[in-house]
């Protein structure tokens, strides 16, 4: 369920909040924080806790982190499909509702400086401790970084294009008063 001030704050972001439901937000019990469900094959796999900018805390600590709708990855993609990656959930469903459908989100937003926790803070792209990209992820020919026009989405723009492969990665250049897809 979410609270008639979430679904308020919902639309004042253009958001659908029938889809948001469906993908796994919900309103706390008291009201006071919107709970973004990451979830593994259907299954919860950590929930962030969303009370304000900056005040994103995990409800389980010590769990590895993982894509934001990482299910969305899980057919085969038809051919020239291109996975879609944003800096944050919202972007995420702003894609979503506009009829992109592999779209995921990091889940830990923006490195501050280009070598900001080095290869451990990309862990949710890899598979095991060899290093191998995802399967989910390594399948996509193409993948578009739709991340924050500031300097730190270009951080990790840069740092995601590295790990996966700067010869399949795109991005998008928000134009001038925009900063992200949500915008």
């Amino acid at each position: 369920m979410l609270t008639p001030d979430h679904v308020h704050r919902l639309r004042a972001r253009g958001i659908d909040p029938s889809l948001a439901l469906r993908l796994g937000l919900r309103s706390a019990p008291d009201g006071t924080a919107i709970l973004f469900d990451y979830r593994a094959r259907g299954q919860i796999h950590n929930t962030k806790v969303r009370r304000g900018k900056g005040n994103m805390p995990w409800e389980q600590t010590g769990k590895p982190l993982i894509l934001w709708n990482l299910d969305c990855l899980a057919a085969p993609p038809a051919p020239d499909e291109p996975l879609i990656i944003t800096e944050g959930e919202f972007d995420t469903l702003a894609l979503l509702q506009a009829g992109f459908s592999r779209v995921v989100s990091v889940p830990n937003g923006a490195p501050s400086s280009p070598n900001e926790g080095g290869d451990k803070r990309f862990a949710y792209l890899y598979e095991g401790d060899d290093k191998p990209l995802l399967p989910d992820i390594a399948k996509f020919g193409t993948v578009i970084l739709a991340v924050d026009g500031d300097s730190k989405g270009q951080y990790l723009r840069d740092a995601l294009a590295v790990r996966i492969g700067d010869d399949k990665c795109y991005w998008v250049p928000w134009p001038k008063g925009c900063k992200d897809a949500n915008d």
